[in-house]
Parts: structure tokens; sequence; C-alpha cells
């Protein structure tokens, strides 16, 4: 399994599905604040520190939106991309 560090929402989603899925199959449950990404967000495009320009780099084919947040409603939306998924 990949780490839920660098996924689209998609993926994250098919992810936490596979674990709850485990967890109800061992008669146990996983709370939902458990799940958890990466995400960076900083006041504008060109704002981001260098360590994190690399790191959203990690994976180019991924949205740079869904890791690299501009703004707090940026921040926000990227939030709410994975929280539905």
């Amino acid at each position: 399994m990949t780490s839920a560090v660098f996924v689209t929402p998609e993926e994250f989603g098919a992810m936490a599905q596979t674990i709850r899925d485990a967890a109800a199959e061992a008669g146990r449950a996983i709370d939902a604040d458990h799940y958890g990404t990466t995400l960076f967000a900083a006041p504008g495009p060109d704002a981001l520190p260098p360590g994190a320009e690399y790191l959203v780099g990690i994976r180019p084919d991924l949205a740079r939106e869904d890791h690299a947040a501009n703004g707090a409603a940026g921040a926000a939306r990227a939030e709410q991309r994975y929280a539905t998924a």
C-alpha cells in the first residue's frame, strides 16, 4: 500500500475505505479524524518554501492545488476535496 502523503483525493478516499473495510472485518472501527494527508499552504503561488516545493514535485502528475494551497480559501478547498473523498 502507498503512503497517503502525496495522493489524489480519489486515491486518498480509496485508501481510507480499504482501512475502514479491514477494520470492520476485524470487528473494529477507525475514527474519522484518524486519516490525513500532507497539505502545504502559502499566501501566494510563489511563497512556498523551497523544501515544500521539492516535496510537492515528488509526484508531478498530481494537481498542485491538492498539495500546495494558496491562501486560507485555497487550503479550505483542498481540505474539502479530501474530506469528501
